[in-house]
């Protein structure tokens, strides 16, 4: 049996380009029409392997366990079981890509393709429609009577492919789920503004009317709001919807409002000029924070919005509101309430992140992350008694992957206890290497997010990690952030209690960041706390640092707590946090984080710490 690749020209790219506009433009695809949206996108896809037979098969949602065929351009198989599809499941949860390029000369112990179609197979590629990183779907190639091998042109379409039936098909299951919470009319029944599908609708027909008008899109975001649910109740949660959906509506009288999700409203209005630009932006900004009277409640709201416009940023409505997401999105980063516009750079860096996210999906089942390590110093001794750990994504290429951009996905996504799970697990084997270096009472301090301690089992699993270690909690020091008590909830209060009755010391990390109050301080007893580097950088030549930070310390000691001074670089900032009798100090003055190897060469040659040391031990 002889291969026939297909020879991809110079027109390759131009030709995609042109059918993905083409798709996007598509009656059903605007609309949202399931099918006849499944069947143009086969219809795509067989322009571009005219003699391929093509298919795409889904989840069933109205029974889990079996796989229904949505469009196929010859006879295939109506439906799976899911265990029939479950190998294949695996393999593209893995590589995106399952690709058979001759049937006969399979390896046997290669897994083989699965008959989508109800004819012979000779070559097959497959590429998983992922949806909240799971392979919820799955675009199927074949070649019936002949071998080929697929080209990266093909493998390469027929993702994309397979990402824009992922897009489609979570925007519909989205809307599908609105559909269900709210009646298929025109407004939504809580806040009288207009619903999604008629939100879109309408903003259609205003756009077609003044086609030559440019047209501002924003999403407004309710920070929080499922906290203030927990808190308050789901009452005063809807009050707080109705009370925005009457600002939105005070402020902005000639535009058009909707609400898109529970606490997600959307605005279009006609820009005729650059004041009534401003005007809206202004009015916008004033919602980013909101007091409300609710009842006997008085709630502060802190919002985040993306904007984009039309025609500037898009021309089609779909594309204008995934703009507006993006913005959006990026403005929900942010520690606090912020307000984004759209822009090139923002897509760019969108796209990034979707493909760092898959990545990072990778490392952690391969577990290609490591723990770093950086020191303590006690400032009268500079002996070191403690440790920070600090993890390390080490990528495919031996390149490290910045904390910054993979921690605030990892938290996002909920991948963030699973990293911690690698950290605590690659703990067990450093901490035999620096009780070796006669350092056995080392106490190492863990982060921990604010996903992990609302996670119920966080405490459980730590305990297993020093019980594996063979080692006391009491050489632990669990370090939180002050973000932790913005929305804290009964589990996050109760891993915090639960977590100092096993014996473990607990930090406050980078206080003076921002959220700083002395009221949580009443809560819990912090063992030590940490000044952020905002207060220790150039102490030793602003005066206003050095009477907050000789407050703090002061502060701190009465409470009983140890004060460890963050982000030390200088040496006469270490001199003169030591005359305000600063405990420690951490930062580059002293050693950047390293690797299990270098720390305990860094140990061996440091000072041991004088019995009695300011930890229990």
């Amino acid at each position: 049996m002889q291969c026939h690749p297909e020879k991809s020209d110079k027109a390759t790219l131009f030709n995609h380009m042109q059918a993905f506009r083409a798709l996007s433009r598509s009656p059903a695809v605007l609309c949202g029409d399931l099918y006849h949206a499944m069947e143009d996108i086969v219809q795509t896809l067989t322009q571009a392997l005219p003699h391929a037979r093509i298919g795409i098969w889904t989840i069933d949602d109205t029974q889990t366990d079996r796989w229904q065929c949505l469009a196929s351009n010859q006879p295939a198989q109506p439906s799976f079981k899911s265990a029939e599809l479950q190998d294949l499941i695996d393999i593209l949860d893995q590589e995106f890509i399952y690709t058979v390029d001759n049937t006969v000369t399979l390896p046997k112990r290669s897994l083989a393709p699965l008959p989508f179609f109800e004819r012979p197979i000779c070559a097959q590629l497959c590429a998983g429609i992922q949806i909240n990183a799971q392979t919820k779907g799955i675009v199927c190639c074949e070649f019936e009577h002949t071998a080929h091998r697929w080209s990266i042109d093909e493998m390469y379409f027929t993702e994309s492919i397979a990402n824009f039936a992922s897009l489609f098909l979570s925007d519909y299951n989205r809307r599908r789920a609105e559909m269900k919470l709210f009646d298929a009319i025109c407004n939504d029944r809580l806040t009288g503004l207009a619903n999604a599908s008629h939100f879109i609708q309408t903003l259609k027909s205003k756009i077609e009317q003044r086609r030559q008008t440019p047209l501002l899109l924003a999403l407004l975001d309710i920070r929080g709001f499922r906290h203030i649910n927990d808190i308050h109740g789901h009452d005063i949660g809807d009050e707080i919807l109705k009370t925005m959906a009457i600002e939105l509506t005070r402020r902005l009288p000639d535009a058009l409002i909707g609400r898109t999700a529970s606490n997600e409203f959307i605005i279009a209005r006609h820009i005729d000029d650059i004041e009534v630009l401003a005007h809206t932006n202004h009015e916008l900004t004033k919602l980013l924070h909101s007091d409300l009277q609710i009842r006997d409640e008085h709630i502060t709201l802190e919002s985040s919005i993306g904007t984009a416009l039309y025609p500037n940023n898009a021309t089609r409505i779909k594309s204008l509101i995934r703009k507006c997401d993006i913005a959006l999105f990026k403005a929900k980063e942010t520690s606090r309430a912020g307000f984004i516009a759209y822009n090139a750079q923002l897509g760019h860096d969108y796209v990034q992140h979707i493909h760092l996210k898959k990545r990072l999906k990778t490392a952690i089942q391969d577990k290609t992350f490591v723990n770093y390590y950086q020191p303590k110093v006690n400032l009268a001794t500079r002996a070191i008694a403690s440790g920070e750990v600090l993890i390390r994504w080490r990528d495919k290429h031996g390149k490290f992957v910045p904390p910054s951009d993979f921690i605030p996905i990892a938290e996002r996504t909920g991948m963030i206890n699973e990293v911690g799970h690698l950290v605590h697990d690659n703990i067990c084997n450093d901490l035999n290497l620096i009780r070796n270096f006669n350092r056995c009472n080392h106490v190492l301090a863990i982060n921990a997010s604010v996903h992990e301690l609302r996670d119920p089992n966080y405490v459980d699993h730590l305990l297993d990690c020093t019980q594996a270690c063979g080692l006391p909690p009491k050489q632990f020091e669990i370090e939180v952030t002050e973000s932790t008590f913005l929305d804290e909830d009964y589990i996050t209060h109760n891993n915090l209690k639960r977590l100092q009755k096993q014996g473990f010391s607990l930090a406050l990390d980078d206080f003076g960041t921002g959220y700083s109050s002395l009221s949580y301080l009443k809560k819990i007893q912090f063992d030590t706390i940490k000044i952020d580097r905002s207060f220790v950088q150039n102490i030793h030549l602003c005066p206003k640092n050095r009477e907050i930070t000789t407050s703090l310390i002061k502060l701190f000691h009465t409470m009983g707590c140890k004060v460890v001074a963050e982000g030390v670089e200088d040496i006469a900032e270490a001199h003169v946090l030591r005359d305000l009798d600063c405990d420690f100090a951490q930062g580059f003055l002293y050693a950047k984080p390293m690797g299990i190897n270098q720390y305990t060469q860094y140990l061996d040659c440091s000072p041991l710490p004088p019995p009695p040391f300011f930890y229990e031990i």
